[in-house]
């Protein structure tokens, strides 16, 4: 049986691995260099928040 692609790959999705992306994006978006300061801490809070609510998601998971 194929997915057809539709399927998530179970680790790559897993509230963890996301939640690890998040905060690496945070930490990449604090340092882009073609939006202003501003932009990028918020963007990074973005993220952070983010990060938390997959890192809740997890731990009501588990």
């Amino acid at each position: 049986m194929r997915s057809e692609g539709t399927q998530l790959d179970l680790m790559r999705h897993a509230p963890a691995e996301l939640a690890r992306a998040c905060r690496v994006a945070a930490e990449t978006a604090l340092i882009n260099p073609y939006e202003s300061q501003a932009d990028r801490q918020a963007r990074a809070a973005a993220y952070l928040a983010e990060a938390a609510r997959l890192g809740q998601l997890e731990q009501h998971r588990g």
